[in-house]
């Protein structure tokens, strides 16, 4: 099975509270199709409120009921900080209008209003709003019931299409066409990183602490991804290799690199590199720095058959040398990866660029 390369991204979770007036989606959907995905970020002064992400058609298995949900990049203004800048360029609008339009008849068959409660927007539950739904595990979409037998009634040759549009106060609006069957599949790739990163002493990090929920070990990950024959691409850093190999030789029943040698022959798992002792790079010499990363990259290779393209940055350090705050650094890391084969890097979720934290 081959792998599916990483590609970083950045995850951001809001809570929104659920409007005590506003009817709640149905239990058990199951989704039907994608039938739109729309860019975002690319309209200058958008709203994020008013960014549509995705159109998709989902089906209680309960009810029966069939729903279009429409998903927007944020409805909070809780999001990275350019982004947020769309919140000011747009003047902060009190509203956003959304309508979904059938094109064969040009008639609004739902619409909904979204208002402006202090850092979110939430849907307004009055005769503007004409059953849409909201889901509170699902805090950045909307849910619309449309009318019966409108899927049934919708061919290959006749498709069901519509157009969705959200329309803020002020600012510019966004518009997506979809339809039913979709124009084409939509499809997402992702990837699942597994980090490993101790010292070259006694480490619990294998068995996990026993009963202990919280403290569980690699092993279940590991087992999780056999078990389901998951692809998964593992960072173990060169002390934690060399305190696996010293638990094997020394009675562990579990030899966590000769599993490891197994996931890669089987293919559910990939192996990623570092540098050897997990230290601050950018304040240490380049020689260093470079034989750190030669010698992670060569026990990958030789303890795994695996030649690693791909390093995971350690010790949430990446400075930027070419400004504030280079001072006091005295390398930059870049070539050191590529010297040996890395073509692409894995950023911390608290990495420090040019002296902030970017989460």
């Amino acid at each position: 099975m081959k792998l599916v390369r990483f590609a970083p991204f950045l995850l951001y979770v809001v809570l929104i509270f659920a409007i005590p007036s506003l009817a709640e989606v149905p239990a058990n959907l199951q989704l039907v199709d994608v039938i739109a995905v729309d860019k975002v970020g690319d309209i200058d002064g958008l709203n994020p409120a008013a960014d549509l992400l995705s159109v998709g058609i989902y089906r209680s298995q309960d009810t029966g009921e069939a729903f279009l949900r429409v998903s927007f990049l944020s409805l909070t203004e809780d999001v990275p900080g350019q982004l947020a800048q769309a919140f000011v360029k747009s003047g902060r609008p009190g509203r956003v209008d959304i309508t979904v339009r059938e094109n064969h008849t040009g008639s609004v068959i739902n619409s909904a209003v979204l208002s402006r409660d202090d850092m979110s927007f939430i849907p307004v539950a009055d005769k503007a709003l004409t059953g849409a739904r909201r889901n509170v595990s699902d805090p950045d979409a909307l849910y619309f019931l449309l009318p019966e037998n409108t899927l049934s009634s919708a061919s290959s040759a006749d498709p069901w299409r519509i157009t969705i549009t959200a329309n803020p106060a002020t600012g510019p609006r966004d518009v997506v066409l979809a339809s039913y069957p979709a124009d084409k599949a939509y499809a997402a790739n992702c990837a699942f990183v597994l980090h490993g990163n101790q010292g070259i002493g006694y480490t619990d990090v294998f068995h996990g602490e026993g009963d202990n929920l919280e403290g569980s070990g690699f092993d279940e990950a590991m087992q999780a991804h056999e078990g389901n024959n998951i692809p998964g691409n593992f960072h173990m850093s060169g002390t934690l290799m060399t305190s696996a190999e010293w638990a094997a030789r020394n009675g562990d029943p579990v030899d966590f690199n000769a599993w490891l040698v197994t996931g890669v022959t089987a293919g559910w798992a990939g192996m990623i590199t570092s540098a050897y002792g997990q230290h601050m790079m950018p304040f240490v010499n380049n020689e260093m720095n470079d034989w750190s990363v030669a010698i992670q990259a060569q026990m990958v290779s030789t303890r795994y058959g695996y030649v690693p393209t791909v390093a995971w940055i350690p010790e949430r350090v990446w400075l930027n040398t070419t400004g504030y705050p280079s001072s006091g650094v005295n390398d930059w890391i870049g070539d050191n990866w590529m010297n040996h084969g890395v073509n692409g890097v894995i950023l911390d979720d608290d990495v420090h660029l040019s002296g902030h934290d970017n989460h």
